[in-house]
Protein backbone atom coordinates (compact mmCIF):
# COMPACT_ATOMS: atom_id res chain seq x y z
CA UNK A 1 0.00 0.00 0.00
CA UNK A 2 1.03 3.56 -0.57
CA UNK A 3 2.36 5.12 2.70
CA UNK A 4 0.89 8.44 1.58
CA UNK A 5 -2.61 6.97 1.40
CA UNK A 6 -5.05 8.88 3.55
CA UNK A 7 -7.43 7.17 5.94
CA UNK A 8 -10.68 8.38 7.43
CA UNK A 9 -11.44 8.56 11.14
CA UNK A 10 -15.16 8.50 11.67
CA UNK A 11 -16.87 10.05 14.68
CA UNK A 12 -20.40 8.74 14.28
CA UNK A 13 -22.61 9.34 17.26
CA UNK A 14 -26.34 9.99 17.65
CA UNK A 15 -25.45 12.99 19.81
CA UNK A 16 -23.01 14.58 17.39
CA UNK A 17 -24.49 13.53 14.03
CA UNK A 18 -20.98 13.18 12.55
CA UNK A 19 -20.73 11.41 9.21
CA UNK A 20 -17.92 11.28 6.68
CA UNK A 21 -18.84 13.23 3.53
CA UNK A 22 -15.86 12.13 1.48
CA UNK A 23 -14.38 8.63 2.04
CA UNK A 24 -10.87 10.09 2.12
CA UNK A 25 -11.59 12.91 4.57
CA UNK A 26 -13.23 13.39 7.93
CA UNK A 27 -16.15 15.76 8.15
CA UNK A 28 -17.00 16.83 11.66
CA UNK A 29 -20.53 17.65 12.77
CA UNK A 30 -22.68 19.75 10.48
CA UNK A 31 -23.65 23.24 11.60
CA UNK A 32 -27.36 22.55 11.83
CA UNK A 33 -26.74 19.47 14.01
CA UNK A 34 -24.98 21.37 16.79
CA UNK A 35 -26.64 24.61 17.78
CA UNK A 36 -24.90 25.00 21.13
CA UNK A 37 -21.39 25.98 22.11
CA UNK A 38 -19.40 22.74 22.57
CA UNK A 39 -17.27 24.29 25.31
CA UNK A 40 -20.38 25.42 27.21
CA UNK A 41 -21.93 21.96 26.79
CA UNK A 42 -18.81 20.28 28.17
CA UNK A 43 -18.78 22.61 31.17
CA UNK A 44 -22.48 22.00 31.86
CA UNK A 45 -22.10 18.22 31.62
CA UNK A 46 -18.98 18.28 33.80
CA UNK A 47 -20.73 20.33 36.48
CA UNK A 48 -23.74 18.03 36.31
CA UNK A 49 -21.56 14.94 36.78
CA UNK A 50 -19.72 16.53 39.71
CA UNK A 51 -23.07 17.42 41.30
CA UNK A 52 -24.31 13.87 40.79
CA UNK A 53 -21.30 12.37 42.55
CA UNK A 54 -21.43 14.90 45.39
CA UNK A 55 -25.11 14.11 45.78
CA UNK A 56 -24.40 10.36 45.79
CA UNK A 57 -21.85 10.60 48.55
CA UNK A 58 -23.78 13.10 50.64
CA UNK A 59 -27.04 11.14 50.40
CA UNK A 60 -25.56 7.76 51.17
CA UNK A 61 -23.01 8.88 53.74
CA UNK A 62 -25.70 8.70 56.41
CA UNK A 63 -27.40 5.58 55.01
CA UNK A 64 -27.24 3.84 58.40
CA UNK A 65 -29.80 6.27 59.84
CA UNK A 66 -33.08 6.12 57.93
CA UNK A 67 -36.16 8.14 58.63
CA UNK A 68 -39.40 6.44 57.54
CA UNK A 69 -41.05 9.83 56.90
CA UNK A 70 -38.55 10.63 54.11
CA UNK A 71 -38.53 8.88 50.74
CA UNK A 72 -35.67 6.39 50.19
CA UNK A 73 -32.42 8.06 49.26
CA UNK A 74 -32.24 6.08 46.03
CA UNK A 75 -35.52 7.70 44.91
CA UNK A 76 -34.18 11.18 45.70
CA UNK A 77 -30.99 10.44 43.77
CA UNK A 78 -32.92 8.99 40.81
CA UNK A 79 -35.13 12.10 40.66
CA UNK A 80 -32.11 14.43 40.82
CA UNK A 81 -30.23 12.60 38.06
CA UNK A 82 -33.39 12.45 35.92
CA UNK A 83 -33.79 16.23 36.14
CA UNK A 84 -30.16 16.81 35.11
CA UNK A 85 -30.34 14.30 32.23
CA UNK A 86 -33.63 15.68 30.91
CA UNK A 87 -32.05 19.13 30.57
CA UNK A 88 -29.28 17.81 28.28
CA UNK A 89 -29.58 17.07 24.55
CA UNK A 90 -29.22 13.52 23.32
CA UNK A 91 -30.11 10.19 24.83
CA UNK A 92 -28.27 9.76 28.13
CA UNK A 93 -28.27 6.79 30.50
CA UNK A 94 -26.75 6.83 33.99
CA UNK A 95 -26.12 4.01 36.45
CA UNK A 96 -24.58 4.54 39.89
CA UNK A 97 -23.73 1.71 42.30
CA UNK A 98 -23.70 2.92 45.90
CA UNK A 99 -22.06 1.03 48.76
CA UNK A 100 -21.82 -2.09 46.56
CA UNK A 101 -25.50 -2.82 47.17
CA UNK A 102 -27.85 -0.12 45.84
CA UNK A 103 -28.00 0.71 42.13
CA UNK A 104 -29.62 3.88 40.85
CA UNK A 105 -30.55 3.72 37.15
CA UNK A 106 -31.88 6.43 34.85
CA UNK A 107 -32.90 5.65 31.24
CA UNK A 108 -31.82 2.04 31.67
CA UNK A 109 -34.24 0.59 29.11
CA UNK A 110 -32.25 1.74 26.07
CA UNK A 111 -29.40 -0.31 24.68
CA UNK A 112 -26.30 1.86 24.37
CA UNK A 113 -23.73 0.43 21.93
CA UNK A 114 -20.32 0.64 23.57
CA UNK A 115 -18.51 2.03 20.54
CA UNK A 116 -21.01 4.89 20.33
CA UNK A 117 -20.41 5.59 24.02
CA UNK A 118 -16.66 5.84 23.40
CA UNK A 119 -17.15 8.10 20.40
CA UNK A 120 -19.15 10.65 22.39
CA UNK A 121 -16.11 11.40 24.56
CA UNK A 122 -13.86 11.64 21.51
CA UNK A 123 -16.33 13.90 19.72
CA UNK A 124 -16.59 16.20 22.76
CA UNK A 125 -12.79 16.37 23.01
CA UNK A 126 -12.53 17.17 19.30
CA UNK A 127 -15.21 19.88 19.55
CA UNK A 128 -13.42 21.38 22.56
CA UNK A 129 -10.08 21.34 20.69
CA UNK A 130 -11.66 22.98 17.63
CA UNK A 131 -13.32 25.60 19.84
CA UNK A 132 -10.03 26.38 21.61
CA UNK A 133 -8.25 26.75 18.26
CA UNK A 134 -11.06 28.77 16.66
CA UNK A 135 -11.64 26.12 13.98
CA UNK A 136 -15.09 25.67 12.46
CA UNK A 137 -16.83 22.32 12.92
CA UNK A 138 -17.20 22.17 9.11
CA UNK A 139 -13.42 21.99 8.67
CA UNK A 140 -12.16 18.96 6.75
CA UNK A 141 -9.28 17.21 8.52
CA UNK A 142 -6.80 15.10 6.55
CA UNK A 143 -4.91 12.46 8.51
CA UNK A 144 -1.97 10.70 6.90
CA UNK A 145 -1.45 7.01 7.57
CA UNK A 146 2.00 7.69 9.08
CA UNK A 147 0.33 9.78 11.83
CA UNK A 148 -1.64 6.76 13.10
CA UNK A 149 -0.16 4.38 15.67
CA UNK A 150 0.36 1.07 13.82
CA UNK A 151 -0.06 -0.87 17.09
CA UNK A 152 -3.65 0.36 17.48
CA UNK A 153 -6.28 -1.88 15.90
CA UNK A 154 -8.65 -0.18 13.53
CA UNK A 155 -10.82 -1.54 10.73
CA UNK A 156 -9.72 1.49 8.71
CA UNK A 157 -6.10 0.26 8.73
CA UNK A 158 -7.05 -3.01 6.97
Amino acid sequence: ENPEQRVTLSLQSPLMGCTPKNPMRLRTAEKQTIKYKPKKQIVVLSIALVCIFILVFSLFHKSATKDSANPPLTNVLTDSISQIVSACPGEIGVAVIVNNRDTVKVNNKSVYPMMSVFKVHQALALCNDFDNKGISLDTLVNINRDKLDPKTWSPMLK
